[in-house]
């Protein structure tokens, strides 16, 4: 959090659930490796996680960074500290740009169609426009301001830039792209009105790993899962008449 936010401003952070999501990703490879040395050597193994684990995961480069500064780097919005990438408004919205590699800069400046940015010494290196990017920022607010979002996509796509827009979550939904992912789909629960969810990405021969069914209701399948474990029809009777194994809705002012 320390690192993200605008530049003067307090930390900030990242509005969706990354470390929670991304720390059962790692279980999740961990498990498959678990599989793998398992079907070569026959040992089993315990897969385990955390938290606090995956945080320091996910900002293993900027650690280094920090080691090889000898301080901690400072907060560059949504700028880099590699090279050009940040979000400029437009006459009608936002858009990305991000220039992984030095080629792209006269990419991006043929498609600007401004020869004082492209001349100016102090932008002519990777390096020069990583030290001077606040004034080079400047410079390219004043001209993305020029055109409407659109054009400049259709410009800078023309000239293979990479860039996008930034979207609304209802202008994401709507996006060509994302329809024929496929990702997105109607679910519901009981007599709810119905909801969007977000299917795995996963694809497995070209297919979606997770199928078609909705979300199961609360205890759908502990009579499947008791039988799986060898319980007898006895013992999941009594366990059901103990009531150890009926689902109660959940109270969320008291969870």
């Amino acid at each position: 959090m320390s690192l993200t936010g605008p530049v003067p401003g307090g930390p900030g952070k990242a509005r969706a659930s990354v470390v929670d999501v991304a720390t059962g990703i790692f279980a999740a490879l961990g498990v498959v490796a678990a599989l793998v040395e398992r079907a070569a050597s026959g040992r089993g193994s315990r897969v385990g996680g955390s938290l606090l684990d995956t945080v320091l995961a996910l900002q293993g480069s900027i650690f280094t960074y920090a080691s090889v500064l000898g301080s901690d780097p400072e907060r560059v919005g949504n700028g880099s500290y590699f090279t050009l990438t940040n979000r400029f408004a437009t006459r009608d919205g936002w858009i990305v740009i991000s220039l992984p590699t030095s080629r792209f800069w006269t990419r991006l400046c043929r498609a600007l169609g401004d020869a004082r940015i492209e001349r100016d010494p102090r932008f002519a290196t990777n390096r020069g426009r990583v030290l001077h990017a606040r004034a080079l920022e400047s410079a390219l607010r004043r001209v993305f301001r020029r055109r409407r979002s659109a054009e400049w996509l259709a410009l800078l796509g023309r000239e293979e830039v990479p860039c996008g827009p930034v979207l609304r979550y209802h202008e994401v939904t709507a996006q060509a792209q994302v329809r024929h992912n496929g990702l997105l789909k109607m679910d519901r629960f009981g007599k709810r009105p119905p909801y969007r969810v977000v299917r795995s990405p996963v694809r497995i021969r070209g297919f979606l790993m997770d199928g078609e069914r909705a979300a199961p209701a609360l205890g759908a399948h502990t009579t499947e899962v008791l039988r799986a474990a060898h319980f007898t029809p006895a013992e999941i009777r009594a366990l059901r008449r103990s009531g150890l194994t009926t689902p109660r809705p959940i109270d969320l002012e008291r969870y």
